[in-house]
Order: structure tokens, then C-alpha cells, then sequence
């Protein structure tokens, strides 16, 4: 694994990481507007951890060409993104009417970043999308006493959380379809983490766990198999 960009005394020529704990895509200031500033729990977002790419440059490579050309041959990997971003707003209990009202500024700020890269030299980016947020225990212990219809028969996963994520997902499509477009010589490839986590839930067996047909009351047990 890549060191993380803040170590001390750490070779970054084979790659850094640059997460932070509970990173948004938008800045704080976005939630502060919103009157959600008490519910962001992190020390950055997304162009925080541009900045800090920012300061590594000068220890990985000399001048901008040879910055240019490191970063022709590394691989970027923006994200994941978004899930922190609802998440600030669906603890704090606002409708979903208006998170979805949040999914542009989110979906436009991961490509304000990912053009960041680019503008620096970034030909191979990998950017992920969201997993399903109906699906994670969180969300099911908040919401375990509303009504059986609001899960998925099969899943036993929150629908109208899922098909948040699922507008997201589909918005970050576009954009990245819209970067492509724009830079023809970068190679911007969608990573899907929606699909894989549904297949866990609806097949637990396959990945090690057998477990019972699942219904509204048996969705907290199935999520603890993750």
C-alpha cells in the first residue's frame, strides 16, 4: 500500500495515499450553508487532499516536466466520494427530497477535482462510485422501525437510500462521459462499487456466510456479515 502522504521519512516514488478519515467531496463550507456543519466529521475534503498533492510534488519530482511525466506513468484513484457527503445530511435527518438536491454539487466537485489531475499531467484515473447507502447497518439501525415497504424484498436494504445512491452513480456517469469527451487523451475509468455489495447481500453464500431468506425484520443480521 502506498504510504500515507503526511508520513515522515517516506519514499512516495512508488505512489502515496492522501485519505482522510471521513472525507467529503465538497468543502465544509458547503455544509455550514446548509446548517450542516455540526454533522461533518472530518479534517478535509477532497480539494484538501489536492492541496496535499500539491505540497508532495516537490519531493517526487524535480521540475514540472519531470512532474509530468511521473504522473503520465502512475495510476490515480479519486475516491471513493460521496458517501460522506450524504452522510452529513442523513444523520442529521433532512428529507431525501433535499439531499437530492446536493447530488449535482457533489457529482460537479468530484470533477472539479478529477480535472485538477488531469491539469497536472493525470492520463489514467480510476474514479469510484458510491455504495449502496440502503444497504449500510448505520442507515438500517436508524431507520429499523419505520415501515416493512420502505426495504427491498430481496435485499432487505433501505430502497429510497439505495436509489440515491443510485442517481449519484448514474450523475457521475455523465460526468465522467463528459470529461472523456473533453480530454480525449485520458483514459477516465468508472470503478462500480453499487453492484458488487447488492450481489453480497443477495448471496451471502457465495462469499463464505450462509444465511436466511431476508425480510424488513432480518436486515441488521444480514449486514453484519460484511
Amino acid at each position: 500500500m502506498p504510504p500515507p502522504s503526511k508520513a515522515h521519512n517516506a519514499s512516495f516514488r512508488r505512489g502515496a495515499n492522501f485519505a482522510i478519515t471521513g472525507a467529503t467531496s465538497v468543502d465544509p463550507s458547503f455544509f455550514e450553508a446548509h446548517g450542516l456543519g455540526g454533522t461533518v466529521w472530518n479534517s478535509g475534503s477532497l480539494h484538501t487532499q489536492l492541496r496535499w498533492f500539491d505540497e508532495l510534488k516537490p519531493s517526487i519530482c524535480s521540475s514540472p516536466k519531470d512532474c509530468r511525466d511521473l504522473f503520465r506513468r502512475s495510476l490515480f484513484i479519486v475516491g471513493e466520494f460521496g458517501g460522506n457527503d450524504y452522510a452529513s445530511s442523513l444523520a442529521a435527518f433532512r428529507p431525501l427530497e433535499e439531499v437530492h438536491t446536493f447530488v449535482p454539487h457533489i457529482v460537479n466537485s468530484i470533477g472539479k477535482g478529477i480535472e485538477k489531475l488531469i491539469a497536472e499531467g493525470a492520463v489514467e484515473l480510476v474514479v469510484p462510485g458510491v455504495l449502496p447507502n440502503g444497504c449500510f447497518p448505520l442507515y438500517l439501525a436508524i431507520f429499523r422501525r419505520q415501515q416493512p415497504e420502505m426495504y427491498g424484498p430481496r435485499t432487505g436494504c433501505i430502497k429510497d437510500l439505495n436509489t440515491l445512491s443510485w442517481v449519484h452513480n448514474a450523475m457521475l456517469r455523465r460526468k465522467i462521459a463528459e470529461l472523456r469527451k473533453k480530454h480525449s487523451g485520458v483514459r477516465i475509468m468508472y470503478a462500480d462499487y453499487y453492484t458488487p455489495v447488492l450481489q453480497f447481500v443477495l448471496h451471502a453464500e457465495k462469499w463464505g456466510e450462509s444465511i436466511s431468506p431476508v425480510s424488513s425484520r432480518s436486515c441488521l443480521p444480514l449486514r453484519k456479515s460484511f
